[in-house]
């Protein structure tokens, strides 16, 4: 009975055992490799995640030692893998070709689907899987895990991190990372051979290592040994994407720095032929042959612009265009143009003395375009001569120029060159001015005693000729009243070269000068109808009286109209038309007549030298008038006369007649660089009936010094070269009085002086001062007569 109990207990429990032994069985799930590594959702996590089950594959490579636990990589026979992921003990004895069937749960490691083994069975032993061949892009995709592959790639970067070692090994724009883990190892890099763009294949296991969903990157090769990575080829150490970037980038700097030192070359080449143009047009003896020079010059030079010069004259409201080849015609520029136009830029550069380079002028806020042609550019340079404004200098260009700073300085000391070479020929030409005087006044010296040796013989004819006269008969009578009136008529022909060759001795009055131009019309008038010149005379009957001396302004009017005639002689228009009229306190007397083109020996202004034309126009100057010659267009000039009025017409609102005439007319020199100043003095001086002669230096005062002697000297503080202190030790013995003109009240100045040497006066010159300085240079020459 006992041992029927004992089999019934013991059939019992193995039926128990049995019933579990089944309920396990049916609880785990036998799946392929394919389907256990399979993924869904939008992360792409494992499909039967957190399930049990069993899968058999065979082992392809021994297990990678991570940190914790190691890894284990099976495949079937389609080449689908999955990882194991088990403790060394139960999976660190297995080798490549075991056959395994695996019991346990699916889980997710870093993305990557992995089977935790709760049995791990051995059933047997084949030959060891090859590695599958993949590419980089194929290694990027969630259903390559868990194989063994062989990759190829080019190294795009080496590095490491807390697990181990990296290699980012790639192809196209698609990479895969090979890991070498730390664990099982010493700590020493072994991938410090490679470097970037080598070449190289890797045989291991397709991993992933993505710890944030979605689990679509960070793929990677997992490998046991550097062996597992092999060098194919080395890469450039220079890629060639890199070199042909450099090459170009390199070609690039040499194609800039061609460039660049091109435009220097030609900027350098500019600037030399312009400053040797500056240079050349010191030498120029006109304002047409500094234009001619300035147009002769390559048209690479300015870039071929068109050239206009505009000069200011003294006292006038207007900028006239000088006459060049190119240009012919006339033109004025008000002073007081608005701002709108093109002329009206120059008329603005002239106001304001600064420089304007404007590169588009149809965009320029300065011009208003009304449809009609502009130029593109233009550059509109002052021209100045130590501080002295003399014109403007203009380059108009079609086509847009390059007007860099440079180019502008350049130009801008042109125009300066331009205005210190018309302030040399003004010199030259007073200094020429002096040397005919100076031979003027031999001359006259000369012919004053031939003339009063020949008086006296003549006087002797025409006495004996008159007493001869009372008691000759009627025969006798008609030749002695023919030798009276040829011996008066010698004597009016000496006295008439007696007054010539001593005007300085003679004293300005208030003189007609209409009546004075239309009497010496009438005296020319049969000379010119011989010559079948005509004259149109528009002189007024209303007389203007001006404050000179008869001789000289007799001369002066005589030169202006010979040299008129002349004009009209070379041409074939023969007529001159003379005018007069009052602008403000001066009269305006002017010669017009036709010029010959044809002759160049024939034009208007090569006449002037061969007919006194700087004696007259330095006798007006010394009047505190002027004589200029103005070119009207192609066929006719004009001479300009002017000299200021004692009294003009109420219309023209000008000072009355001065009554205090000098007792004897005194000759001074005038040292003022400031060339307003200087002829502001000099017009003082010539009202009060006095010679005044400028200079702008110390050097040109000291010659002029030694050849002519002066009643006073005027002299400014600031001078060019010496100064004033060294010019007062050089001529204080050949002057009367030397006054000194200071910029403001100088009581140290007048230190310098010893009792009654010298005066100083302020700028501007007072009336009152300088009657005082001319009233002493008088009571001195009185003191030296006696």
């Amino acid at each position: 009975m006992a041992d029927i109990n004992s089999r019934t207990r013991i059939t019992g429990v193995l039926a128990l055992l049995l019933f579990l032994l089944s309920g396990t069985a049916a609880s785990q799930t036998e799946l392929s490799l394919a389907e256990a590594s399979r993924r869904d959702g939008p992360n792409l996590a494992a499909a039967h995640q957190n399930e049990t089950i069993r899968v058999r594959g065979v082992v392809v490579a021994a297990a990678v030692l991570l940190p914790d636990y190691l890894q284990l990589a099976i495949q079937d026979q389609s080449g689908a893998g999955l990882t194991i992921q088990g403790p060394p003990a139960m999976v660190g004895s297995m080798v490549a070709g075991q056959r395994v069937e695996v019991t346990g749960r699916l889980e997710e490691r870093a993305g990557l689907p992995v089977i935790r083994p709760t049995e791990v069975r051995v059933t047997g032993v084949e030959e060891a899987p090859q590695p599958q061949s993949m590419s980089i892009a194929s290694l990027n995709h969630v259903v390559n895990t868990g194989r063994l592959v062989t990759a190829e790639g080019l190294i795009r970067w080496v590095g490491q991190n807390a697990g181990g070692e990296i290699l980012a090994v790639g192809e196209g724009d698609r990479n895969v990372m090979v890991f070498l883990p730390w664990a099982g190892r010493r700590r020493v890099t072994v991938f410090d051979g490679y470097r970037e763009g080598d070449r190289v294949r890797v045989t291991g296991v397709s991993s992933q290592y993505c710890p944030i969903p979605p689990f679509d990157r960070s793929f990677q090769i997992l490998i046991p040994t550097v062996s597992a990575v092999s060098l194919i080829s080395r890469g450039w150490l220079v890629s060639p994407a890199m070199f042909s970037s450099a090459m170009a980038a390199l070609a690039g700097v040499i194609f800039l720095w061609w460039w660049r030192e091109r435009k220097l070359r030609m900027q350098r080449t500019v600037l030399r032929e312009i400053m040797s143009l500056s240079e050349d047009l010191i030498a120029a003896s006109s304002m047409s042959d500094i234009a001619r020079r300035i147009e002769a010059m390559p048209a690479g030079t300015f870039g071929a612009p068109e050239l206009e010069i505009y000069l200011h004259g003294e006292g006038s409201p207007t900028l006239d265009r000088v006459i060049t080849e190119r240009t012919r015609a006339p033109l004025s520029i008000p002073l007081d143009t608005p701002i709108g136009s093109l002329h009206a830029l120059t008329a603005v550069c002239y106001r304001n003395r600064a420089m304007l380079a404007v590169a588009d002028l149809k965009r320029s806020p300065l011009i208003q375009h009304d449809g009609t042609s502009l130029p593109q550019s233009a550059v509109i340079a002052p021209m100045l001569a130590q501080g002295e404004l003399t014109g403007v200098l203009v380059l108009l260009y079609r086509r847009k120029a390059d007007l860099n700073a440079d180019f502008q300085v350049a130009v801008q000391h042109l125009a300066n060159q331009v205005a210190a070479s018309l302030r040399l020929q003004d010199q030259q030409l007073m200094k020429e001015q002096l040397l005919r005087s100076e031979k003027m006044a031999a001359a006259g010296q000369l012919i004053s005693g031939v003339a009063a040796d020949l008086r006296t013989p003549l006087a002797n004819v025409e006495r004996v000729s008159a007493r001869l006269l009372e008691g000759a008969s009627p025969i006798q009578k008609a030749g002695l009243h023919d030798i009276a009136s040829e011996a008066q008529r010698g004597l009016d022909l000496v006295d008439h070269l007696l007054s010539f060759s001593n005007m300085e001795k003679r004293e300005p009055k208030p003189l007609d000068v209409h009546g004075m131009l239309a009497r010496m019309l009438e005296m020319r008038r049969e000379d010119m109808e011989r010559r079948e010149i005509i004259v149109d005379s528009h002189i007024p009957v209303a007389p203007v009286e001006v404050w000179a001396d008869q001789a000289q302004l007799e001369q002066a009017l005589l030169t202006t109209l010979v040299h008129a005639e002349e004009a009209a002689t070379a041409s074939a228009d023969r007529t001159v038309r003379v005018a007069s009229r009052i602008t403000g306190s001066k009269v305006q007397i002017t010669f017009t007549s036709a010029v010959s083109m044809d002759e160049p020996g024939l034009s208007a202004p090569d006449l002037a030298d061969y007919f006194g034309f700087p004696v007259a126009q330095a006798i007006l100057q010394s009047h505190g008038g002027d004589l200029r010659t103005v070119q009207i267009d192609r066929t006719h000039s004009r001479l300009e006369l002017e000299l200021p009025v004692l009294a003009p017409s109420a219309a023209a609102g000008a000072p009355a007649r001065r009554s205090d005439r000098p007792a004897r007319v005194m000759t001074a020199l005038v040292v003022e660089p400031d060339v307003l100043a200087q002829r502001k003095l000099v017009t003082m001086l010539s009202s009060r009936g006095h010679r005044a002669i400028p200079v702008s230096n110390a050097e040109e005062a000291a010659e002029v010094v030694q050849r002519i002697q002066f009643d006073l000297m005027f002299c400014s503080t600031r001078l060019p070269g010496l100064n004033w202190v060294e010019l007062y030790q050089r001529v204080r013995r050949r002057i009367g009085v030397f006054a000194l003109l200071t910029e403001g009240f100088d009581p140290e100045a007048s230190q310098t002086f010893g009792t009654g040497e010298g005066h100083v006066l302020a700028k501007p010159v007072e009336d009152r001062e300088l009657d005082h300085v001319l009233g002493v240079a008088e009571v001195r020459w009185a003191v030296a007569r006696q």
